[in-house]
């Protein structure tokens, strides 16, 4: 059996990790995995150097393993520090890449559909010639040191690709252990609705979850949509899907099947 926490979306609310730390070392759980959104919209620098890189150290120190991947508001530029930790041993990147545990594989994918919102490090049209939202003034993408404004979205878009493109070039080789993380929710299923009752979901993770059938997939993004639908989980084909907003998880499967508890 694997048993895990699953934490997305808290944007660098320490309490939050400090109270999934404790929740893994009452309930005996040695793995933790993080959908995305890790770091406050400010300070992530600060946050990453200091208060993170202390809370890994000590999850460490307890045996438990993280593994995860960055979110649409983690900002890309600070992706080397992610790197740098996987280096020491305290965490391990599962966006495009598969990490196995105890026999059940992680794969995950952290670009969301293009959004309304200025900082566009995650961001990739849906499918090819997908609509964007109406846009603010300034875009930009950052790097280290600074950042670097996008002038031309519309071929900003067309150049990096889609998710359905990204998407079309993964095969999950044994859906049956695989679990699958995706910062955005599938579209459409409940799990993806705005406060104004918008579904900003990915069509083309959803097509991606019916057709290689992964055993889970977990989700993030959408804060309030547990809250605005009454659905936190559904079934999305033979895969059960998962969206917990802001509030940890616990997952534990093995070949009869999966069980989730919601911790709001």
């Amino acid at each position: 059996m694997l048993k895990f926490i699953y934490i997305t979306d808290f944007h660098g609310r320490k309490g939050m990790y400090e109270g999934t730390l404790q929740l893994a070392i009452d309930n005996d759980i040695k793995l933790i995995v993080n959908g995305g959104d890790m770091c406050p919209l400010k300070g992530a620098e600060e946050f990453m150097t200091e208060y993170f890189l202390g809370w890994l150290a000590k999850c460490n120190i307890a045996g438990i393993k993280n593994i995860g991947m960055f979110g649409n508001d983690d900002i890309i530029a600070l992706l080397h520090l992610l790197e740098s930790y996987e280096e020491m041993g305290f965490f391990e990147r599962i966006d495009g890449r598969v990490v196995e545990v105890d026999g059940w594989k992680f794969w995950g994918y952290n670009y969301v559909p293009d959004l309304p919102f200025g900082l566009k490090d995650w961001v990739k049209q849906d499918y090819p010639m997908a609509p964007s939202p109406p846009q603010p003034d300034t875009l930009i993408i950052t790097r280290k040191g600074g950042y670097d404004k996008i002038d031309n979205f519309q071929n900003f878009l067309m150049k990096r690709g889609s998710i359905e493109q990204d998407l079309r070039n993964v095969n999950l080789s044994d859906p049956k252990h695989t679990i699958l993380v995706t910062h955005s929710p599938p579209y459409g299923v409940g799990l993806d609705v705005c406060k104004d009752g918008k579904k900003v979901g990915s069509k083309a993770i959803m097509n991606f979850i019916m057709y290689q059938k992964p055993v889970l997939s977990l989700h993030g993004h959408i804060h309030e949509s547990p809250e605005i639908t009454n659905t936190w989980k559904t079934m999305v084909g033979e895969t059960l899907s998962v969206q917990p907003g802001p509030a940890p998880i616990i997952v534990e499967l093995d070949e009869s099947g999966v069980e989730v508890k919601y911790l709001k």
